[in-house]
């Protein structure tokens, strides 16, 4: 009569099996998770596009008067922002990176919190605060951080919210515009 007993070498090769597959789909699933599909989404901010920034004067951080249209003439990014907002905080190194390249004016809501983040993220570039939420309302910016590409002519080509890949995004969008520019 047979031994029934399973055979060590069999076990082992079922168990080394087993685990693999369970391994297999347990890495899987981490890697779903972890970098998830990435789909475009609808920023809501269509209506904007080819659209004219309004020329305002706004304050800066240290008093001076500053212009909307301060790069007529060059693309630049348009940066609204508010200090206390997280996604926000996400978008301060990029641009503050992106700053050597492109022209960029950022324009906040309040003062309070606003010269700690400056710091911070040794922002350098120009910094309005529309108090008065002029900009913000003409242009219906309801969400933060809102980025727009302008082009020479204070049309807006893009627009962007939020911070991480929408603000990549637009960089490149920029970078690319200036390029453009430079090689006219």
């Amino acid at each position: 009569m047979e031994d029934m007993r399973p055979k060590p070498q069999a076990t082992m090769l079922l168990l080394s099996t087993v685990l693999g597959i369970l391994l297999g789909t347990s890495l899987l699933l981490a890697t779903k998770i972890n970098n998830p599909t990435i789909t475009p989404i609808d920023t809501g901010l269509d209506f904007l596009l080819g659209e004219l920034v309004p020329e305002y004067d706004l304050e800066q951080l240290d008093g001076d008067s500053i212009s909307t249209h301060l790069y007529k003439g060059a693309s630049h990014l348009l940066v609204f922002t508010l200090p206390g907002c997280d996604a926000c905080d996400t978008m301060y190194p990029i641009i503050g990176k992106a700053a050597t390249d492109i022209p960029i004016l950022m324009v906040a809501n309040t003062r309070e919190g606003l010269m700690e983040k400056v710091a911070e993220h040794a922002l350098a570039f120009p910094i309005a605060v529309d108090t008065l939420l002029l900009t913000m309302e003409h242009l219906n910016i309801t969400n933060f951080p809102t980025a727009l590409l302008v082009d020479r002519e204070q049309r807006i080509v893009e627009a962007v919210r939020g911070g991480g890949f929408p603000i990549e995004n637009i960089v490149q969008s920029a970078q690319k515009a200036l390029e453009k520019e430079r090689t006219q």
